[in-house]
């Protein structure tokens, strides 16, 4: 009726004034520097890093220093709105710093020709790629020179990275076609995710950024997952982004952040030793956990 055309229009009024945003909004230049690299010893050095959104009062992430060795696994947690996923993609090189460097083995990331220093890192964001393929196309695609119409590489891929479960479940196999417009058999948002992870380790990358790579995951199953997956990070220099606690009890060691500052640093047990920040979210952490598996109990009890 009316009220819908009404509401429709409305919507579409929307849509346009972000469109018209979009289109408005100058983009900042990222710089691609020229300096080719072979290999990556995986040194990560952040330095004074400050961003601010356009539009927006006051910076997102403000003054954070911080060095990740060689091979090594680092969580980064924090509530909602402290910033991870800006620090992320600002350590990626996706997003220019307002101040301060980020440097890969000691070179500025601007100073990298980008095609090739991100032949050696991996990145899983939150906004997972859903491609409209097969399942071993969609493995493929992380390292399409070595991989494409490889079956028995594609299956080493998957088999490393878990991912072979998911497929053994599927109809075709590795020949099922994904996807909900062209494909056969869709996935949930955490087996999407679970795809993204095995292309990002598809190339053998020296360098790792995961952001909440277990969204969708109940406790049980993201403890189990990480564990597998912390197998396959060893050797490489991780980062990964975690609201939960999974990550931090397994990692080698976890920063802090909160609105957008680095306030604690240091191993799963020493944070939870100082009693500050890290080991009041801990606490938080394991009561909901209590009382998710309380409440099961009764469901199941019939209570």
């Amino acid at each position: 009726g009316f009220a819908d055309y009404l509401a429709e229009t409305f919507d579409a009024q929307f849509s346009i004034e972000h469109t018209r945003e979009f289109l408005d909004t100058v983009p900042r230049p990222i710089v691609c520097g020229t300096h080719r690299v072979d290999s990556l010893r995986g040194e990560i050095e952040v330095e004074g890093l400050s961003f601010q959104y356009p539009g927006r009062n006051g910076f997102s992430i403000r003054d954070i220093s911080f060095r990740i060795a060689p091979g090594e696994i680092v969580a980064l947690v924090g509530g909602n709105g402290a910033g991870k996923s800006t620090l992320a993609k600002l350590v990626a090189g996706l997003y220019a710093p307002e101040q301060g460097v980020v440097r890969i083995d000691g070179t500025p990331l601007g100073e990298y020709q980008f095609e090739s220093i991100y032949r050696h890192m991996a990145f899983v964001f939150q906004e997972t790629a859903r491609f409209e393929a097969t399942a071993g196309e969609n493995i493929a695609l992380g390292h399409v020179e070595e991989l494409w119409e490889q079956q028995e590489s594609i299956e080493a891929v998957a088999g490393r990275t878990g991912v072979d479960e998911l497929v053994e479940k599927m109809p075709e196999r590795y020949q099922t076609r994904l996807g909900r417009l062209f494909g056969e058999y869709d996935l949930s948002g955490g087996q999407w995710r679970r795809f993204s992870i095995a292309r990002a380790l598809a190339r053998d990358p020296r360098v790792v950024l995961l952001d909440e790579p277990t969204a969708n995951l109940d406790a049980e199953s993201e403890y189990r997952f990480y564990t597998n997956l912390i197998e396959q990070l060893r050797g490489r220099t991780v980062l990964i982004i975690s609201h939960r606690f999974a990550t931090a009890r397994l990692a080698d060691r976890v920063l802090v952040l909160e609105q957008g500052e680095l306030v604690e640093q240091g191993s799963h047990t020493q944070l939870l030793a100082r009693g500050g920040i890290y080991a009041a979210m801990y606490r938080r952490y394991e009561q909901t956990c209590l009382l998710g598996d309380f409440a099961e109990t009764r469901f199941r009890e019939g209570a």
